[in-house]
């Protein structure tokens, strides 16, 4: 009551006295003080009811976002609607993005929130249009106006104050024929121009005014109120209002939006964000309180101006006339430069030498290139086929193009990508429009492996042998391999290989047995299964068995899984099935959901007959065979290997081999014996010493000391970071070492991508031996993922390492993969590098479209140095 009669004075006074509030009274507080434009104190209100554990809902968010929008707390807006989605899990509504798109306009922001539109609304109506044309008129953007008009005028043809509005927004630019063409069209369609009014109650019966209205037959005691009123304002003009401990003078300017009528007030009064809460000290209470009352409903009767903020999350670049295919928004100027003060432009471009990055930045590839992936590359793949072993389906493997015919620009997100969601919601839900492919619902939607759900995908945890679920089938799996006594976890498995994965929902579901889970499928007929993965926030990369060795260390995973994974593991001598067990621990599990497992139709008997005599061969034995599942266990014991290798069913390989990178290596068809290391459960195992480092000189207590120091240094991050643990899911540690890193954020809410440099010494089994998962890379080639996988890369000593090497490892060119590889908005943390490679970055990055921060941190040796923050900007193409 008292917010509603303007008393918000006596409105906080009541509130504060209130010793039970529930959530439609802190509501209600938080919409009265954004309705007097007290945004600030609103947000206070709002903190302090999180803190006291009150959950928000949709119209709590819906007042607070109105509040930032009346006050110009354009920083604060955004953050409230972030915290809305990935806090508290509440989905934006169109009321909400129609406060945010005013938030935007008042701040000046009008391309902002044309893209805000664009972007995150999928039907936005004539309210949201209204507030960007407003916005526009104010501040003389006609084109964005034009654009704001054409979508208004779509929705509500008859309305004449849009045809009023939008001249408004034309004549502000003195765009005269523009002007005279929507008066002609009005006429045309016979609407009248009916001028904008105001209200005022009194004794429960409303009164309409216009400008300069004097029909009212009290007009004469109203306009001697007024009068009296602004005398009393003049009076008090030089006894400034105390606002928030700060004096600033400001004048009123007053206008109706639909008549053009202009009230002037030459006074310097303090005014919080035009409709303050004042404090009033200087003069009594019932004058300040008229006084108040009247600023109010001035103001509610005519003001639509603007409020300033900064906002910097969304860039756009230009966009070359051939890349335009559709209806595109407005430009910000003549010269085709998109929404943006950004140089950079939009043209295909070649690694060439010498390697020159234009004045303007980083090229940006066409939008056609949105999941360019060098290394899979169809166009070049397709040049390669005659080459090509296509029976062992070589084409799906690595093939990077040479430098010539590699591209270099920056690769741009898809039309209408928005930032993922979080996990864990991103587990069951992601945005369609960011892996924007349907052929996978198509085909495996009756498997519930994808569905279509608005504009989400909707991932109900099934897949082909598992479509009642997968946490179903992995109790199965418990089942069968502890005799029906336990689960995964009981049974020793805490390490997967998921061959052929799809969307990774059998991974997914492993998570809640803290069971770490490589999975990978090949860029194949299954569209972008890999990405879907990894836009769920799910552990994946593509990769494919075919002729050459996976990127895994031998010994790593106490299960190699595949349910319907398309590989041929009888062919070809069984070399496919050897090289699982290669990855295989002994008394692993090699899973098998396939129909040679249960079909006794077609050709499959004679499969199962192949893969029977196979696993016999390298000794492994059967221990269930239900449902449409096998299981064979790999026993430990070397005698059985070689007493078969005797009578030539197998051949044992040089254990000498293992201890090589996996990287290119071809596939052998030969068996190693057993070398087994004894490995505690999780989470002691995250601090197993491997005894693979002794070999490499690298001793216990060194490794001590680098779980320690990885620690801290996380600690650290975060705190420069300043970033929420719902904002970082996906994280790559490009040169891995001893997988500390990714041993101090296994307490956070992510996964890490554990990568060795094959030029390094072979860390990564011991990086498996401590639970963890990775692959070897050379960072002179692209990594085999899509675009925008990872939310934060991790750096240590990668420059320098490459800095002698041959054109391909050059600096920008692994910055260029970091940024494809990055997601927009997500972080590039670079240290151990000498100043001159770091103070080379700084100057780069703006080309790159990054920003940067500067720090320093104490390195292992206990020494001072650089350390380099950098994030991505969120941009597009329109």
């Amino acid at each position: 009551m008292y917010v509603r009669c303007g008393d918000i004075c006596s409105a906080r006074i009541g509130f504060d006295r209130m010793l039970v509030k529930d959530l439609v009274t802190w509501s209600s507080m938080i919409e009265g003080l954004g309705t007097h434009g007290l945004g600030s104190e609103a947000l206070e209100v709002f903190h302090q009811m999180k803190a006291e554990g009150i959950e928000p809902n949709s119209v709590t968010f819906l007042s607070l976002l109105s509040a930032c929008s009346h006050s110009g707390l354009l920083y604060e807006g955004c953050e409230a609607l972030n915290s809305m989605k990935w806090e508290f899990g509440i989905e934006p509504d169109l009321d909400h993005y129609t406060c945010i798109v005013d938030l935007l306009g008042r701040s000046g922001k009008v391309k902002e929130a044309l893209s805000t539109i664009l972007k995150l609304v999928a039907l936005p109506d004539s309210r949201i249009w209204g507030a960007l044309l407003a916005a526009a008129r104010v501040h003389q953007d006609h084109k964005v106006g034009q654009y704001a008009a054409q979508k208004l005028l779509g929705l509500e043809s008859d309305n004449a104050g849009y045809y009023t509005l939008y001249s408004n927004v034309q004549a502000s630019v003195e765009r005269w024929n523009d002007v005279e063409e929507v008066r002609s069209a009005m006429k045309d369609m016979n609407l009248a121009r009916h001028p904008g009014w105001s209200c005022l109650e009194v004794k429960g019966t409303f009164h309409g005014f216009v400008s300069g209205d004097r029909s009212h037959r009290q007009m004469d005691g109203i306009h001697a109120m007024i009068e009296e009123l602004e005398l009393s304002i003049s009076l008090w003009s030089s006894k400034p209002w105390f606002i928030h401990q700060t004096w600033f003078p400001i004048s009123l300017e007053l206008k109706n939006t639909e008549t053009q009528t202009y009230a002037y007030k030459n006074t310097d009064v303090e005014v919080d964000s035009m409709v303050g809460f004042m404090n009033i000290r200087a003069f009594d209470w019932k004058a300040g309180q008229l006084i108040m009352i009247a600023l109010l409903v001035m103001v509610a009767s005519f003001y639509t101006g603007t409020l300033f903020g900064d906002n910097s999350s969304s860039v756009y670049v230009p966009l070359s006339q051939q890349d335009v295919e559709q209806e595109q928004p407005p430009a910000a100027n003549g010269s085709g430069l998109a929404f943006g003060a950004f140089t950079n432009k939009v043209s295909l471009t070649y690694w060439t030498v010498p390697l020159r990055i234009p004045e303007t930045g980083m090229n940006i590839c066409p939008l056609r290139y949105n999941e360019y992936i060098p290394c899979h590359d169809p166009s070049y793949i397709k040049e390669l086929l005659p080459k090509l072993d296509l029976s062992r389906k070589e084409e799906l493997e690595r093939h990077c193009p040479p430098l010539s015919q590699r591209l270099f620009c920056l690769v741009p997100p898809p039309a209408d990508y928005k930032i993922p969601i979080g996990w864990p919601t991103s587990r069951d839900y992601v945005w369609r429009s960011n892996v924007n492919h349907t052929r996978l619902a198509e085909v495996k939607g009756g498997q519930n492996w994808v569905h279509e759900k608005d504009r989400l995908w909707w991932f109900p945890g099934g897949g082909t042998h598992f479509k009642n679920g997968a946490p179903e089938y992995i109790q199965r799996l418990g089942n069968m391999t502890t005799d029906e006594t336990g689960d995964l976890v009981s049974g020793g498995v805490f390490q997967v290989l998921d061959v052929g994965s799809g969307v990774a929902s059998f991974s997914a579901y492993l998570l809640p047995l803290n069971i770490e889970t490589m999975s990978f499928a090949p860029k194949d007929g299954h569209e972008n299964q890999i990405q879907f993965a990894l836009e769920r926030g799910i552990g994946a990369m593509i990769s494919a068995l075919s002729t050459k060795q996976l990127p895994y260390p031998s010994n790593s995973f106490e299960m190699v899984h595949c349910s319907r994974c398309r590989v041929d593991w009888h062919e070809n001598d069984g070399i496919l099935i050897k090289e699982a067990n290669r990855l295989l621990r002994s008394n692993g599990y090699f899973v098998y959901s396939a129909p040679p497992a249960y079909r006794k139709d077609k050709e499959f008997p004679l499969i199962w007959d192949k893969l029977m005599n196979l696993t016999s061969a390298m000794c492994w034995k059967l221990i269930a065979r239900q449902v449409q599942t096998a299981i064979w266990i790999k026993p430990e014991n070397n005698s059985c290997l070689q007493q078969n290798a005797l009578q030539n069913l197998i051949s044992i390989c040089d254990s000498k081999d293992d201890t090589m990178p996996s990287w290119k290596t071809p596939l052998r068809n030969c068996v190693a014996e057993r070398v087994t290391q004894k490995l505690p459960p999780k989470p002691q195992r995250l601090s197993e010493y491997s005894a693979t480092l002794n070999n490499l000189g690298i001793s216990r207590e060194k490794f001590l000391l680098d779980t320690i120091y990885w620690q801290d240094q996380v600690r650290q991050y975060w705190r420069l970071m300043d970033v929420e643990e719902k904002e970082v899911r996906n994280v790559m540690d490009m040169s891995a070492f001893l997988g500390g890193f990714a041993v101090a954020l296994s307490t956070w809410p992510v996964w890490v991508m554990n990568v060795v440099p094959v030029s390094m010494n072979n860390t990564l089994s011991a990086i498996y031996d401590r639970g963890l998962i990775g692959a070897f890379h050379d960072w002179c080639e692209p990594f085999s993922t899509y675009p925008r996988s990872y939310d934060l890369l991790h750096a240590n000593r990668l420059f320098s390492h490459y800095e002698k090497r041959e054109a391909g490892c050059l600096l920008e060119d692994i910055m260029l993969e970091m940024d494809r590889i990055l997601r927009p908005r997500g972080y590039i943390i670079i240290r151990g590098e000498d100043e001159s490679v770091i103070a080379r970055v700084i100057d780069l990055a703006p080309k790159f479209l990054w920003d940067t921060n500067l720090h320093f941190l104490e390195n292992d040796q206990k020494k001072t140095e650089h350390v380099l923050f950098c994030r991505k900007k969120f941009w597009a193409i329109l």
